[in-house]
């Protein structure tokens, strides 16, 4: 019977949606540690870290509370839930879902926010009401190491006097063969002369002798007279 009172007490203390329209109406007087024990899906680990971070006062963020953000250095989700109420003059309740949306726009509230693992308290300076929020983990981008096979060799294409050029032929892109180096030893290559090359001597041969014009006249003279005398001969 006593279990039965006990479990319709605890579920006449836990509501499912409350208004936090204003804050430090209806603070929370019970303890942080009795606040934990009601979070039964964070693991005792992680909620006896917390409370020890709480007690010492290290909190892992300094936030503001607005009426639609919570802005701080890390990023958290907008919704604040199981957020405990009351706890001096009458048993502490437990709210399952927040809303403030009574609040102006440039209302803000500062607050504590402890974590352990995923998991995170938050703790309003005006009221000191317990309750949860969720913090956004960055997005790790995720880095493809692609390795771009390398192009293929460009072909020239053709052109019309390619055969004219040597380019049709492979022998534009060719290239020159380097030529022999003289591998004879030092000793040896110092006892090889070059062979001289040959010069042809020719002795000057002096230019045929032009005749005169007389000597022409005597000359055709001659020829007349040896004719004269050899017709001469035949005549006798």
């Amino acid at each position: 019977m006593q279990i039965l009172l006990a479990a319709a007490a605890a579920a006449l203390l836990t509501q499912p949606e409350c208004s936090w329209n204003r804050p430090g109406a209806d603070p929370y007087r019970g303890t942080v540690a009795a606040a934990l024990e009601r979070y039964r899906d964070i693991p005792r680990a992680d909620r006896v870290r917390i409370a020890e971070r709480i007690a010492a006062g290290t909190p892992d963020d300094d936030v503001r509370i607005g009426r639609d953000t919570i802005d701080g250095q890390f990023r958290y989700r907008d919704e604040i839930r199981d957020m405990h109420f009351g706890g001096s003059a009458t048993p502490p309740r437990l709210c399952r879902a927040v809303n403030r949306h009574a609040w102006r726009a440039d209302h803000t509230e500062p607050a504590a926010v402890y974590c352990s693992g995923e998991h995170c308290v938050v703790i309003p300076r005006v009221c000191g009401n317990v309750s949860r929020i969720e913090r956004i983990r960055p997005k790790v981008p995720v880095t493809v190491d692609i390795t771009l096979p390398a192009p293929p060799p460009t072909v020239p294409s053709p052109q019309p006097f390619d055969w004219a050029t040597g380019t049709e032929l492979g022998l534009a892109d060719h290239p020159v063969p380097a030529e022999p180096e003289d591998e004879t030893p030092p000793p040896a290559r110092d006892l090889v002369q070059p062979t001289p090359p040959l010069v042809w001597h020719t002795d000057p041969v002096p230019p045929a002798p032009v005749p005169e014009p007389s000597g022409w006249a005597m000359l055709v003279t001659g020829l007349a007279a040896c004719a004269w005398c050899v017709r001469r001969r035949r005549c006798r």
